[in-house]
């Protein structure tokens, strides 16, 4: 008997071990050339800036993650990878002046490339919201599908550089697809903002949302999936205590 709890003890640890996956950290080293705040914002988390614009962040990651960052006006989106080193040098408030060292710098290169695509859709969102919303809904997920496919052009040409990793093209083609789709989800609810009945997808944007998996685990860390899922959730149970609702 008097061996038994140790050997419990060893058998809880091993269990314990078992169950949580490993877990691998990956830290980014950091340097401002002209300090103006200090504070960086990295994934909602202020990371301290020092005098001489030096920073340090670490963080735990299971699988690939796209993180936003804000330092003053700018802001931009950053990959990372389980167990990855990154350096990040910001020379001044503009985005042509953001470097990267280290692990993946040519995947987190392109994704710069992609701000001023995002500037441009947001600008027409801004200025066509009412009319877009006012669309018939296969002109609408037409609309839309043009969107999608002004990042998946862009992201065709970075698909030949084999210095950017295979890894990051999967998460960023899926981060667009979710990020779209999700739109499509909420024509619906958006449909000239105040529809005078309930109305639903038909069956033609149901089949364009058939390449966006709702039970995608993998995919769990990327603001896009989520958004996607929220709005997925919340359009389902809608449908469900409305008469025209799918079963």
């Amino acid at each position: 008997m008097k061996y038994q709890w140790p050997y419990l003890l060893w058998l809880f640890t091993l269990l314990v071990w078992a169950c949580n996956p490993r877990v691998d950290i990956t830290q980014i080293n950091g340097s401002i050339s002209l300090p103006i705040e200090a504070i960086l914002i990295i994934d909602g988390e202020p990371v301290e800036v020092s005098i001489e614009g030096d920073f340090s962040y670490v963080r735990p990651v299971k699988r690939p993650q796209l993180l936003d960052i804000s330092y003053g006006k700018l802001e931009w989106t950053l990959f990372l990878m389980p167990d990855s080193h990154m350096e990040l040098l910001i020379k001044d408030q503009n985005q042509d002046s953001i470097k990267y060292g280290g692990d993946f710098k040519r995947s987190n290169a392109y994704l710069l490339t992609t701000l001023s695509i995002g500037k441009k859709t947001d600008q027409f969102f801004n200025q066509n919201w009412m009319v877009i919303h006012g669309l018939d809904q296969a002109a609408y997920v037409s609309t839309i599908d043009s969107l999608k496919n002004t990042y998946l052009r862009h992201l065709s040409k970075a698909k030949e550089d084999d210095k950017i990793s295979a890894d990051f093209i999967d998460v960023w083609t899926a981060e667009i697809n979710y990020s779209f789709n999700a739109l499509i989800l909420q024509y619906p609810k958006r449909f000239l903002q105040f529809p005078p009945a309930p109305i639903d997808l038909n069956e033609a944007s149901w089949e364009y949302l058939q390449n966006t998996e709702v039970n995608h685990p993998g995919y769990s860390n990327l603001p896009g999936y989520n958004s996607y899922t929220k709005t997925w959730i919340s359009f389902m149970l809608r449908c469900n205590m409305t008469p025209t609702g799918r079963s």
